[in-house]
């Protein structure tokens, strides 16, 4: 089911985030899919990490911008 595919992929992206927590481009991802199951919050606060992480990366922004919408 859906459910059950988020659940593993946000499993995936989790762990990927404790080899990789400097990297921006693992928030992105997990946003994205948090945005597409629903957890519109969830996509704000993970987006806003990114920022946190590399503030100087355009991208970041206009991801946080684009789940305010």
């Amino acid at each position: 089911t859906d459910k059950d595919l988020v659940e593993r992929t946000l499993k995936i992206e989790n762990t990927t985030m404790e080899i990789s927590p400097n990297d921006p481009q693992v928030y992105w991802t997990k946003a994205f899919t948090l945005f597409r199951s629903g957890d519109v919050e969830g996509a704000k606060e993970t987006a806003q990490k990114a920022i946190e992480i590399a503030p100087y990366i355009d991208f970041s922004h206009e991801l946080l911008e684009s789940f305010s919408k």
